[in-house]
C-alpha cells in the first residue's frame, strides 16, 4: 500500500509539471535530529544535515483560484541521516548480552514536493505560511556502519563498515524512499521550514541493522527477530529563493 501511495504521489506531481511554469530557484541549508525507528529496541539519534538547491514551478498562468497558492518543487540535496540502536538480552541468571549498531551515512536526495502557500492578513505584504508534502528518493554515497557485541564480564567486539565498500557487509541498503512533510514561513524571498523525513526502507536488506539474534530464555532456545529499522529525521531548514523573470 505504501509503495502504491508513493507511486501515485509521484505520478500526480509529474503530471502537474506539464501545466506549470518555472518561477524560481533557491538554496537551503538545514540541520536536525535523525534516528532509527524501532518500537522494540532503545535508540539514539545522530546529527541530520540537509544542504541543497531546488526549482519551483507555479501555476500563475492558470485561471484556477489556487493558481497563486499552489506550486511544485524539486531539486537535489546532500543529506546526512542515520541513528543508533541498542538491545539487551538475558542469556542466563547474571549474564546478559548487549548488541549495539549504528549507521551514519551521507545521501543524495531528490524530493518531489507539492506545496500550498497562503499570505498572512497583515499590513505589510510578503508574509506567507506554507505547507508541503511529497516523496523523495535517496542514494547512499558514503558513511559508516558500526556493530558491537558485549556480554557480561567480556570485552566488546566491534566491527566498522564503510557504506561504499561492497564486502563483507553487502546487505546494508544504499537506497531509500521516503516521504517529506512539513510547514514553513516565508517573508518575500527568505524562508524557514520544519519537516519530517520518514524513510520506508530498512537499513538492513535481510532484516535489521542488528540482524537476528539467538537468545536463550527460560531454558529454551528462541530466535529473536528484531524488526526492520528505517531512518526518520526531524529537520529545520532556512534558505533563499531567486525569482525568474519571464
Amino acid at each position: 500500500m505504501k509503495k502504491i501511495l508513493l507511486l501515485l504521489s509521484l505520478t500526480c506531481l509529474l503530471t502537474g509539471v506539464g501545466h506549470a511554469q518555472f518561477s524560481n530557484f533557491g538554496l537551503q541549508l538545514g540541520g536536525g535530529w535523525s534516528r532509527l525507528a524501532d518500537d522494540i529496541m532503545s535508540d539514539g539519534g545522530t546529527l541530520g544535515v540537509n544542504a541543497g538547491a531546488f526549482v519551483t514551478f507555479d501555476f500563475s498562468n492558470s485561471r484556477s483560484v489556487l493558481a497563486n497558492r499552489f506550486y511544485l518543487q524539486s531539486g537535489v540535496s546532500l543529506v546526512r541521516r542515520g541513528g543508533h540502536d541498542e538491545a539487551v538480552f538475558v542469556v542466563t541468571d547474571g549474564v546478559s548480552l548487549t548488541k549495539k549498531g549504528s549507521v551514519e551515512a551521507w545521501y543524495v536526495q531528490v524530493p518531489f514536493l507539492a506545496s500550498l502557500r497562503l499570505e498572512l492578513p497583515v499590513r505589510k505584504p510578503g508574509h506567507y505560511v506554507t505547507a508541503f508534502a511529497g516523496p523523495a528518493i535517496s542514494v547512499g554515497l558514503f558513511g559508516k556502519y558500526r556493530y558491537s557485541s558485549e556480554d557480561t564480564g567480556n570485552a566488546s567486539v566491534e566491527v566498522n563498515y564503510s557504506i561504499d565498500d561492497d564486502k563483507p557487509f553487502d546487505h546494508i541498503r544504499r537506497f531509500d524512499v521516503s516521504v517529506l512533510a512539513g510547514v514553513g514561513y516565508q517573508y518575500k524571498n527568505w524562508f524557514a521550514r520544519v519537516y519530517l523525513d520518514y524513510g520506508f526502507l530498512a537499513v538492513d536488506e535481510g532484516d535489521d541493522i542488528l540482524r537476528k539474534l539467538e537468545n536463550e530464555q527460560s531454558g529454551e532456545n528462541k530466535s529473536t527477530a528484531i524488526p526492520n529499522a528505517n531512518i526518520v529525521s526531524y529537520m529545520l531548514a532556512v534558505g533563499y529563493q531567486f525569482p525568474i523573470r519571464h
